[in-house]
């Protein structure tokens, strides 16, 4: 019996082992009753699982089978009221103690929904912030969740969504995905805006005759005045801060089309028709702008 587990699945599993052991034991019952409770204490464990294990899909349809030898693609969506209703003091309501509206309470407060992804410390008042919280360094944050899995709301749901430098932290199948479950959950009319660095910029730089006096200041900013050459200047912008893939605009565009993107528009940094989507980024670097609104 095989499952297919990921290192980001098995690290949020920590301390709730003992169902991969039942399992192991062919122990179903108990397996099935422990994945039960992990459901009721921490949805976002539930939503784990998603595309991961056949096998605890099998169990969750009625249909466990011991001879089971293909890792199914199987899709489970959390329900988000139920999610909010199970958690409300804990996965959804943060844990810095600051007295902010928890995120069940900002979208049942009859405004716009508005999500800022991958947020870190960039706390936004009125947004739902979500981020893993990888570093461990966030002390502010509505929602801790892994958005390369599908977001917990439903479709057509959310007014606004918001990311800064966080596409090019994933690989090109994991952004495409991500890209799709963004617009899922955005309403018709809603809008997606996204702000990263320039690959263009990147390329300019090294094609830039008097790179090392035009670009000091950011060297000096980011700590890379060991750089000697152009080639490892590039290298760098593609390889360090966990960078996956790179994007100029023709490729952001097309990737946007790909996900099901059909009204895009550049933007520029602070500016945008919206008044939500104004003077929201936080990072000088973030001169590679698109605004999508779903149709």
């Amino acid at each position: 019996m095989a499952i297919a587990l990921n290192p980001t699945d098995i690290k949020s599993y920590n301390n709730k082992g003992n169902i991969l052991l039942k399992l192991k034991l062919k122990q179903y019952d108990d397996a099935l009753e422990s994945f039960n409770r992990i459901i009721e204490l921490d949805p976002n464990d539930f939503l784990a699982y998603n595309n991961r294990s056949a096998v605890l899909v099998d169990m969750l349809t009625g249909n466990t089978n011991e001879n089971t030898s293909e890792i199914k693609n199987h899709e489970f969506i959390v329900d988000p009221v139920r999610v909010f209703n199970l958690n409300k003091d804990n996965q959804f309501s943060g844990n810095n103690g600051s007295g902010h509206m928890p995120a069940h309470q900002k979208i049942s407060s009859g405004n716009a929904i508005k999500l800022h992804l991958a947020c870190g410390t960039a706390y936004k008042d009125g947004w739902i912030n979500i981020d893993n919280n990888s570093y461990n360094n966030i002390q502010k944050l509505d929602l801790n969740w892994d958005l390369r899995m599908p977001l917990p709301f439903p479709d057509n749901s959310v007014d606004y969504v918001f990311n800064e430098h966080f596409l090019e932290h994933l690989t090109v199948e994991e952004g495409l995905s991500s890209l799709k479950d963004f617009l899922r959950v955005l309403k018709p009319g809603g809008v997606m805006r996204i702000a990263m660095p320039d690959l263009e910029e990147i390329v300019r730089a090294y094609l830039d005759e008097n790179w090392k006096e035009n670009y000091k200041a950011g060297f000096e900013k980011f700590g890379l005045t060991f750089i000697q050459t152009r080639a490892e200047l590039i290298n760098i912008n593609f390889r360090w801060w966990g960078h996956q893939w790179l994007y100029d605009w023709e490729e952001l565009e097309r990737r946007l089309k790909e996900a099901g993107g059909e009204k895009i528009k550049r933007g520029r940094i602070f500016e945008s028709e919206h008044n939500e989507l104004k003077n929201l980024e936080t990072r000088d670097e973030s001169h590679l702008i698109a605004e999508v609104t779903k149709l």
